[in-house]
Order: C-alpha cells, then sequence, then structure tokens
C-alpha cells in the first residue's frame, strides 16, 4: 500500500468544519472542473485543493484578517491554512502515521501512530505588489504540471519550485524520514518525490540521509542521533537551507502534534 493509500484508509483527528452554507460564486473551483472528485487520486486532490478558487479567497482573507490557522475541508482531508508570516502561508494536511511496534501486556503488539502536518504548497504575497505567489513541493510538481497540460487546473497566479537542495532537505527531516531512520537499518526510499538513501555510520551508531547517486550530490544532508528523544542534525553543507526552511515551517517533523 502506498503512502497515500495509507492516509486515505487511516482516521486522523478532525479539525473544525467550515460553514457549508457558502455562496456557489465561492465553492465553484478553477481547477479540477472538468473531472469529478471520486476519479482523482489522491495527490491529484492535494493538489487541486492548492488551487481552488475558495481556498485562494481563504488565503486572501487569511493574510488581511490575521489569523494564524483556518480549517479546509475537501475531499474529507484535514487540510489547514497555517499562517507563517505577513507574507507567507502554508497549506498542510493533517496526517496519521503508524511506526514500529510495542508490547502491552493486556492487549499484546501495537503500533506507535504519529499525527503530523505536511506541507503540500505555499502561498506567498508580494509586500511590493501584493499579487501572490503559489509555491509547489517536489512531490507534486509533476502532477500540477500533468493537470495543467489536461486543462484539470487554470491559475492567473505564479507558480514557482523550489530548487533541489530545498526539496533535498524538506525530504530530509521530513516526519516519513525519521520515522524509516528508527529502523537503524540501510535502505532506498522516496521522499518528496526525491530518491533518497539511508545508511548507517560505519561503526553502526546513527543513520543518515543520502540523496541518490543519480543527482551528483556528495555527502550527507543530515544525521538522525537517538539522544532520548530523536536529534535532528543538517550538515554544515546545507545548514543554511536547513534553518531558512524551519523558519518557513516547512519541515515536518518538527510539525507534530
Amino acid at each position: 500500500m502506498g503512502f497515500f493509500d495509507f492516509f486515505k484508509t487511516t482516521s486522523a483527528p478532525s479539525l473544525q468544519k467550515q460553514d457549508d452554507r457558502v455562496q456557489p460564486s465561492i465553492t465553484t473551483p478553477i481547477a479540477v472542473q472538468k473531472v469529478p472528485a471520486p476519479s482523482m487520486t489522491p495527490v491529484q486532490e492535494m493538489v487541486a485543493t492548492l488551487f481552488f478558487s475558495d481556498t485562494i479567497q481563504q488565503v486572501e482573507y487569511q493574510f488581511n484578517s490575521g489569523n494564524e490557522i483556518t480549517p479546509v475541508d475537501k475531499f474529507d482531508m484535514p487540510f489547514r491554512l497555517f499562517k507563517v508570516n505577513e507574507g507567507t502561508i502554508n497549506l498542510e494536511l493533517m496526517l496519521n502515521r503508524r511506526w514500529g511496534a510495542i508490547r502491552r501486556e493486556e492487549i499484546g503488539m501495537v503500533q506507535n501512530m504519529t499525527t503530523y502536518f505536511k506541507p503540500i504548497g505555499i502561498y506567498k504575497r508580494d509586500q511590493a505588489s501584493g499579487k501572490l505567489h503559489i509555491i509547489i513541493l517536489n512531490e507534486f510538481e509533476q502532477v500540477y504540471l500533468q493537470m495543467t497540460r489536461n486543462g484539470l487546473i487554470k491559475t492567473e497566479n505564479e507558480v514557482e519550485m523550489l530548487s533541489l537542495e530545498e526539496n533535498a532537505v524538506i525530504a530530509t527531516f521530513s516526519m516519513e524520514a525519521v520515522i524509516e531512520a528508527r529502523d537503524k537499518k540501510d535502505k532506498k526510499l522516496t521522499i518528496n518525490g526525491l530518491s533518497m538513501e539511508i545508511f548507517m555510520t560505519g561503526d553502526g551508531a546513527y543513520p543518515q540521509m543520502f540523496l541518490d547517486d543519480k543527482y551528483r550530490v556528495n555527502g550527507p544532508l543530515g544525521a538522525y542521533f537517538a539522544n532520548g528523544p530523536y536529534t535532528l542534525n543538517p550538515m554544515m553543507s546545507v545548514k543554511a537551507t536547513f534553518d531558512d526552511l524551519l523558519s518557513r515551517n516547512l519541515l515536518s517533523a518538527y510539525k507534530e502534534l
């Protein structure tokens, strides 16, 4: 079962739903008007939500109102708009992720559960012009481009992509990566649409995250130390990028409830 199939079948704590009694002009989306919602994949639903006209209207209202959080209920998934600062709002999705197993005498083996917010995209308002830019994470780029080619997404907003280093750091310090690193095993995996590799250090002391060799990036991006609570450590080569993304609330390892 794929990652996105997982959360479609896993219950998550509900966010407060907005009043359904809204005007038709607000609920009519720009995106995905030609394809009924049930025919879309979960990833397409996430990308569509990022571009829905009523989502963008909520973003504009939130910039002006000063509210930090606005629930967005789409496709029975608990999205929210999180205001990072006066010029940035992130679209996030609340997820549950099972990991590991512990034995409880009264019920036997049970899995741990982590609930966290995963970033989907970023709304950035130009302070000079007031124009809204939409920034997409790597794992959603190809789906966005395909939906645009098919006419399923139309937007007047400028759409931007992150750099390879930014996307790699987002992957390295995602909740998915941290959970995988807890196994303390060498493994290959895909996170944020990038091919990644976890390798244990030569003495087996702790895991480190690398990009696949095809990206021609040398050295690890981060290390995961188990000193009490898991300690996440970026390499000096990406420390500035790590600090920037952390300040922008794009590292889901730090978005646990």
